[in-house]
């Protein structure tokens, strides 16, 4: 009852405060048109990328995230690095201990959201080790290693390889055909991440030299050399000597030069194993200049400068004229008199080095031929032969036969006598300084002469046309001594048959009772035989069994051994014939006989 009493006076008291207080309002609960915040759960769409190393960042988009907004992963809160109501960016963690997972959002007074993808953290693969080390094209080898990836690309070498099973910490490949040895790799993103230490050996490759570099240089100079399916055993030569290896692999071998000479490189190895380089080093030597030839001749002549140590870019002077060079090797340099030089030392001249060799060229200029008188005559007639540049040494040919000369007016005139054989053509003069030929033909008048005849062999009944000039009535060829039936004849052609037991010999015609052979020899084909056989073996003790493969295959052979018919067997429809070597038999051919016609084997069969 007291109580009552209490409550009912602190109500008095409030109403009575309150009619005390007209003008203050009364406090009401809020309503939704007050215009508060109203907080809603965070959603999570996507995040990229979907994975990526440790220590990278990803970005997670959805909506309704805020300062209290949180990401963990395998199980702690990730770095913020920024963040947004749509868009939170986070750092994935470093260190071993971290492996792929779902992101999860936490936000105060919300249930956490779970990403639908898991994040995958992705390590550098390493690459431990392969077996087998060694095996032919289809050989299977299992990779062992470290964080591999469905998606990673084994290579051997530059070859990409076939890929069975892959697990993170092992996988299969499979050598294909056209591998080269070499070192197993991984590719990811299209980049080498992961190489093997040791060298797969392809069973069965040839060695490659592909190219090296540089391409010359002087003793002490190391060389890379560049291939396909070197070994470690394999040794490497310089013109015929060993030279030293710094180092080596699959597809490379560092070596120096010593004292070996310019030429390819040539490897080599157990069981036959051989490559060369397809160019050759040029190792370069101290320039020296020994010696030139020729020593003489007219603009346009090709020198020879001997020496040591010629390079690409030397050059070579006669006198003061700088000649064209043709060739450059290490030990001579081939190059051109231009036109206008003078005589003069020959030197070779590298920037400020100029080595001359001992003497001088002379240069001398070729002769001319300005007239011949006369143009034609017979033989036994002389000849004048007037120019220039005639020298002592001058010779004179008529149709590449050298004439007699009978007087020499020189540098101007010499005189010629036409031999008894001589034929018409064109008057050459010769001298040191080069040649001149007679602006028009001289005619040599009496006998005819052969300049051609074809074809150069045939069978017996055929054509065979002779061409030449001064054919005349009453012309008569000859093959050998046996005198040729005429088809027909004009002034420059004549047209024989060989007849039947022609053998074969020079053409020769019988101009005015003088023979004048060709000096080329007419070859009278012999019929294709109408059988063809092989003996086996080439030779046998007596008594032995001896096999005769006939082509084509023919009844009715008879077989001949050293001059008398032997006893057969006849196998393969005739195709093979066996008999056997007489007790008293001595070596000698052995001869088939068919319809008459005996054909005889090409080599003796020795009897032991």
């Amino acid at each position: 009852m007291r109580t009552i009493l209490l409550l009912c006076a602190l109500a008095g008291l409030l109403a009575s405060d309150a009619l005390a207080q007209p003008t203050k309002a009364r406090r009401r609960a809020p309503t939704a048109d007050d215009n508060l915040p109203v907080r809603n759960p965070p959603e999570l769409d996507r995040f990229i990328p979907e994975s990526g190393v440790p220590g990278c960042e990803v970005t997670l988009k959805g909506k309704n995230f805020d300062d209290t907004t949180k990401v963990r992963f395998n199980g702690r809160f990730l770095q913020v690095v920024s963040r947004n109501p749509t868009e939170l960016k986070v750092r994935i963690p470093t260190g071993g201990a971290v492996t792929s997972d779902r992101f999860v959002i936490s936000k105060s007074g919300f249930t956490d959201v779970t990403a639908d993808k898991v994040f995958g953290v992705v390590r550098p693969p390493q690459l431990a080790s392969f077996s087998p080390a060694r095996g032919a094209p289809g050989t299977e080898v299992t990779l062992s290693g470290q964080h591999f990836l469905a998606s990673d690309e084994f290579l051997l070498g530059e070859t990409l390889l076939k890929t069975g099973r892959v697990a993170p910490t092992r996988a299969t490949v499979t050598i294909p055909e056209g591998a080269a040895s070499g070192r197993f790799a991984i590719r990811r993103e299209g980049k080498v991440v992961a190489s093997a230490r040791g060298t797969f050996e392809v069973a069965g490759q040839a060695p490659q030299i592909l190219s090296f570099a540089p391409q010359g240089g002087p003793r002490g100079t190391v060389v890379h050399i560049t291939g396909r399916n070197f070994l470690p055993s394999d040794r490497v030569e310089l013109d015929g000597r060993r030279l030293e290896v710094r180092g080596r692999g699959a597809t490379f071998l560092d070596v120096v030069i010593g004292n070996q000479g310019s030429g390819p490189f040539v490897l080599l190895g157990a069981d036959g194993r051989r490559a060369e380089s397809s160019a050759s080093f040029r190792v370069l030597r101290p320039l020296a200049v020994a010696s030139f030839a020729p020593n003489f001749g007219p603009p346009g002549t090709r020198l020879t400068v001997d020496g040591a140590g010629f390079q690409e870019g030397d050059s070579v002077q006669l006198g003061s004229a700088v000649l064209t060079v043709r060739r450059v090797s290490e030990s001579s340099i081939i190059a051109e008199l231009p036109a206008g030089v003078q005589s003069g030392p020959v030197c070779v001249v590298r920037a400020r080095q100029r080595l001359c060799a001992r003497g001088r060229f002379e240069v001398l200029h070729p002769p001319a031929i300005l007239a011949v008188t006369p143009l034609s005559a017979p033989p036994g007639a002389t000849v004048s032969i007037s120019g220039r540049g005639f020298l002592p040494d001058t010779s004179v040919l008529l149709s590449g036969q050298q004439l007699p000369i009978v007087k020499r007016r020189l540098p101007e005139e010499v005189v010629v006598q036409i031999p008894a054989d001589a034929r018409s053509g064109r008057l050459t003069l010769v001298t040191k300084a080069g040649s001149a030929q007679s602006p028009v033909i001289f005619q040599v008048t009496r006998y005819a002469e052969i300049t051609s005849f074809f074809p150069l062999h045939a069978l017996p009944g055929a054509k065979l046309t002779i061409r030449g000039s001064h054919f005349h009535p009453g012309l008569k060829a000859f093959l050998g001594e046996l005198q040729l039936s005429e088809v027909s004849r004009g002034a420059s052609e004549l047209v024989v048959r060989v007849p039947a037991g022609a053998r074969s010999g020079p053409i020769v015609l019988e101009s005015y009772g003088k023979k004048i052979p060709s000096g080329i020899k007419f070859t009278v084909d012999e019929p294709k035989p109408e059988i063809e056989f092989a003996v086996t073996p080439s030779s046998g003790a007596r008594g032995s069994e001896v096999t005769i493969t006939v082509t084509p295959p023919r009844d009715g052979i008879t077989v001949f051994f050293d001059g008398r018919p032997l006893p057969k067997r006849v196998l393969q429809g005739g195709r093979v014939l066996v008999v056997t070597i007489p007790s008293d038999a001595r070596s000698g051919h052995f001869e088939l006989e068919l319809d008459g016609q005996r054909y005889r084997a090409k080599q003796i069969f020795r009897v032991r």
